[in-house]
Protein backbone atom coordinates (compact mmCIF):
# COMPACT_ATOMS: atom_id res chain seq x y z
CA UNK A 1 0.00 0.00 0.00
CA UNK A 2 1.10 3.31 -0.55
CA UNK A 3 2.83 5.30 2.46
CA UNK A 4 1.99 8.51 2.22
CA UNK A 5 -0.29 11.22 0.03
CA UNK A 6 0.27 12.01 -3.79
CA UNK A 7 1.97 15.33 -4.89
CA UNK A 8 3.21 16.48 -8.16
CA UNK A 9 6.71 16.26 -8.92
CA UNK A 10 8.98 19.23 -8.57
CA UNK A 11 11.08 18.31 -11.56
CA UNK A 12 8.36 16.84 -14.02
CA UNK A 13 4.75 17.58 -13.11
CA UNK A 14 3.57 14.28 -12.56
CA UNK A 15 2.08 12.42 -9.90
CA UNK A 16 3.99 10.70 -7.31
CA UNK A 17 3.94 9.80 -3.63
CA UNK A 18 6.57 8.33 -0.83
CA UNK A 19 6.87 4.59 -0.34
CA UNK A 20 9.20 2.63 1.88
CA UNK A 21 10.72 -1.20 0.11
CA UNK A 22 11.34 -4.10 1.70
CA UNK A 23 14.01 -2.93 3.30
CA UNK A 24 12.76 0.23 4.96
CA UNK A 25 14.43 2.50 2.76
CA UNK A 26 12.05 5.29 1.77
CA UNK A 27 11.94 5.99 -1.74
CA UNK A 28 9.70 8.71 -4.80
CA UNK A 29 7.27 6.08 -6.22
CA UNK A 30 4.62 6.38 -8.86
CA UNK A 31 1.56 4.28 -9.86
CA UNK A 32 3.17 2.00 -13.00
CA UNK A 33 1.88 0.30 -16.54
CA UNK A 34 1.95 -3.11 -15.35
CA UNK A 35 -1.02 -4.87 -14.31
CA UNK A 36 -1.52 -7.79 -11.85
CA UNK A 37 -2.37 -11.07 -14.18
CA UNK A 38 -6.07 -10.97 -12.49
CA UNK A 39 -5.74 -8.42 -10.27
CA UNK A 40 -6.59 -4.62 -10.25
CA UNK A 41 -3.81 -3.18 -8.62
CA UNK A 42 -0.59 -2.01 -10.32
CA UNK A 43 3.23 -2.50 -9.29
CA UNK A 44 4.62 0.53 -7.86
CA UNK A 45 7.91 2.13 -9.31
CA UNK A 46 10.88 4.41 -8.81
CA UNK A 47 9.82 7.61 -10.17
CA UNK A 48 12.14 8.97 -13.07
CA UNK A 49 11.81 11.64 -15.05
CA UNK A 50 11.82 11.93 -19.07
CA UNK A 51 13.54 14.57 -20.54
CA UNK A 52 10.28 15.21 -22.61
CA UNK A 53 8.52 15.01 -18.86
CA UNK A 54 11.34 17.82 -17.92
CA UNK A 55 10.93 20.28 -21.05
CA UNK A 56 6.80 19.90 -20.32
CA UNK A 57 7.14 21.12 -17.03
CA UNK A 58 9.66 23.61 -17.87
CA UNK A 59 7.03 24.93 -20.20
CA UNK A 60 4.83 24.76 -17.83
CA UNK A 61 6.19 27.08 -14.79
CA UNK A 62 7.39 29.64 -17.67
CA UNK A 63 4.29 30.07 -18.19
CA UNK A 64 3.03 30.39 -14.81
CA UNK A 65 5.64 32.81 -14.02
CA UNK A 66 4.59 35.24 -16.99
CA UNK A 67 1.22 34.91 -15.70
CA UNK A 68 1.80 36.18 -12.32
CA UNK A 69 4.35 38.62 -13.57
CA UNK A 70 1.27 40.16 -15.86
CA UNK A 71 -1.02 39.55 -12.90
CA UNK A 72 1.56 41.87 -10.61
CA UNK A 73 2.23 44.43 -13.41
CA UNK A 74 -1.85 44.92 -13.11
CA UNK A 75 -1.54 45.42 -9.82
CA UNK A 76 -3.12 42.40 -8.57
CA UNK A 77 -2.59 40.96 -5.28
CA UNK A 78 -0.60 36.86 -5.77
CA UNK A 79 0.68 34.59 -4.05
CA UNK A 80 4.86 35.88 -2.74
CA UNK A 81 4.13 39.03 -3.11
CA UNK A 82 5.40 41.50 -0.57
CA UNK A 83 2.71 43.29 0.64
CA UNK A 84 1.84 46.08 3.21
CA UNK A 85 -1.25 47.18 5.04
CA UNK A 86 -2.53 51.11 4.57
CA UNK A 87 -6.33 50.50 6.03
CA UNK A 88 -8.27 48.54 8.25
CA UNK A 89 -8.45 47.86 12.31
CA UNK A 90 -7.22 44.80 12.89
CA UNK A 91 -3.83 44.22 11.67
CA UNK A 92 -1.69 47.30 12.26
CA UNK A 93 -1.65 50.22 9.79
CA UNK A 94 2.69 49.64 8.14
CA UNK A 95 2.79 45.69 8.59
CA UNK A 96 4.47 44.25 6.25
CA UNK A 97 4.43 40.77 4.87
CA UNK A 98 4.94 37.55 1.94
CA UNK A 99 1.21 36.87 0.69
CA UNK A 100 0.77 32.92 0.74
CA UNK A 101 -2.61 32.68 0.35
CA UNK A 102 -5.39 34.24 -1.42
CA UNK A 103 -9.07 33.25 -1.13
CA UNK A 104 -10.22 31.56 -4.41
CA UNK A 105 -13.65 33.61 -3.86
CA UNK A 106 -15.86 36.03 -1.82
CA UNK A 107 -16.72 35.00 1.52
CA UNK A 108 -20.04 35.45 3.20
CA UNK A 109 -19.86 39.17 3.47
CA UNK A 110 -18.44 39.66 -0.23
CA UNK A 111 -15.19 40.29 1.05
CA UNK A 112 -12.00 38.37 -0.69
CA UNK A 113 -9.75 37.76 2.09
CA UNK A 114 -5.66 37.45 1.59
CA UNK A 115 -3.29 35.87 4.13
CA UNK A 116 0.51 37.01 4.89
CA UNK A 117 3.23 36.56 6.59
CA UNK A 118 5.55 39.09 8.42
CA UNK A 119 9.13 38.76 9.07
CA UNK A 120 8.95 37.88 12.61
CA UNK A 121 6.64 34.52 11.21
CA UNK A 122 3.08 35.97 12.35
CA UNK A 123 0.12 35.21 10.10
CA UNK A 124 -2.70 37.81 9.22
CA UNK A 125 -5.55 37.58 7.59
CA UNK A 126 -7.11 40.62 5.98
CA UNK A 127 -9.11 42.46 3.41
CA UNK A 128 -8.03 42.34 0.00
CA UNK A 129 -8.64 45.56 -0.26
CA UNK A 130 -6.79 46.54 2.67
CA UNK A 131 -2.99 45.89 1.65
CA UNK A 132 -1.19 47.18 -1.39
CA UNK A 133 2.01 45.80 -3.48
CA UNK A 134 4.90 46.65 -1.34
CA UNK A 135 7.42 48.41 -4.26
CA UNK A 136 10.48 48.58 -2.88
CA UNK A 137 12.54 51.73 -4.08
CA UNK A 138 15.84 51.33 -5.82
CA UNK A 139 18.79 53.50 -4.54
CA UNK A 140 21.32 54.65 -6.79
Amino acid sequence: MENGKRFGCRGCGEEVFFDVNRNGVRYLAEKAGREYEGGVGRWKQPHRHTEEQVARWAEIVRREEEFLAQAIADGKIVRGQTVEVFKGRKVPKGTVGVVFWVAPQEDGYGVIKVGFTTAEGVKHFTNIANVRAKVEALSA
